[in-house]
């Protein structure tokens, strides 16, 4: 994993899914109500830009394999399970 400071942020670039999923998840655990996960897919280069963030750290992958698409699933499962949960910070509205 290689990664680079910019400004304020911390942003990784992941070498695999796998690796992507394991950092998003880490982020989403600890950081539920602040982070982000946007998804772009370029049709002429047909590849496929992931980002997660909370403003303060930074995951990337980018990809063109079409394997990867397997792993989507289950991140995209994972986000939405988190996201519609209720959490301890949103009761107390």
């Amino acid at each position: 994993m290689s990664a680079t400071t910019t400004k304020n942020n911390n942003t990784y670039k992941c070498q695999s899914m796998d690796e992507f999923i394991s950092k998003t998840e880490a982020l989403f655990n600890q950081f539920p109500n602040d982070t982000r996960y946007v998804m772009k897919f370029s049709n002429k280069k047909g590849k496929m830009s992931l980002k997660t963030t909370n403003d303060t750290y930074v995951v990337k992958y980018c990809t063109d394999q079409a394997s990867d698409l397997q792993h989507l699933e289950k991140l995209n499962n994972f986000v939405m399970t988190v996201t519609t949960s209720k959490s301890k910070l949103l009761e107390n509205y």
